[in-house]
């Protein structure tokens, strides 16, 4: 319990912010990678502490928020971070920008930038419709910035998932956008990639048929 408190007041010192509770609640939800928050652990570059804690995802801000012992949701300063466990996935830190999921196919894997975008169409206005001027009430949430944000808690959004795939190369990670920039690394298996990608109608427009080629090409 010391060891974990300490490495609450290094992290506290290292930049992290923090903010109430609520801003996990209603539409915030939809910024999130899990449904709740789920049990897991930080591990620092300095001599790979752990600390575990409840965790998740914000796919808006792109960053890592858990709740200490205070029960005050906080986010996580990446440029401290050896690697992430959040409900038995794994999180890779991308400098101070995002994280990379890293998914394991076999004895390979490929890697996720989970993301997505949320835009309002406005607040209720009554009668099924949305008014962009119509007032509504408001909750907080942090901000990149470390700044407290308003959220529209009756406004209707809408979500765009803005994700994207990787696969190692070398030390560098390559963005997987189109069946060439898959077979790139698989050349001696491109015909059976492309006739898979015929017979199942990849669409490289969908990220998630994007995760079941490379994961197929990864099988192979």
């Amino acid at each position: 319990m010391k060891q974990i408190s300490i490495f609450l007041i290094i992290l506290t010192i290292a930049g992290m912010s923090a903010i109430t509770a609520k801003a996990a609640d209603n539409k915030f939800e939809r910024a999130f990678l899990f449904p709740q928050f789920e049990e897991g652990y930080v591990a620092s570059k300095n001599n790979n502490t752990h600390l575990p804690a409840l965790l998740n995802y914000d796919m808006i801000q792109e960053c890592v928020l858990y709740y200490g012992e205070d029960s005050i949701l906080y986010r996580l300063d990446a440029a401290i971070v050896a690697y992430v466990v959040i409900g038995g996935r794994i999180f890779l830190p991308s400098g101070n920008k995002f994280y990379y999921e890293r998914v394991a196919v076999g004895g390979n894997e490929y890697y996720v930038r989970n993301k997505v975008k949320i835009s309002s169409k406005g607040v209720s206005s009554g009668y099924g419709t949305y008014s962009e001027t119509s007032s509504a009430s408001t909750q907080s949430f942090l901000g990149r910035d470390n700044k407290i944000y308003s959220l529209e808690v009756d406004a209707k959004f809408d979500r765009t998932d803005e994700s994207f795939v990787y696969i190692l190369e070398g030390k560098s990670f390559r963005r997987i956008y189109s069946l060439k920039s898959l077979t790139k690394n698989f050349k001696s298996y491109q015909a059976v990639i492309e006739s898979f990608a015929k017979e199942q109608k990849i669409n490289f427009a969908l990220v998630d048929d994007i995760k079941s080629i490379v994961a197929y090409a990864l099988s192979l």
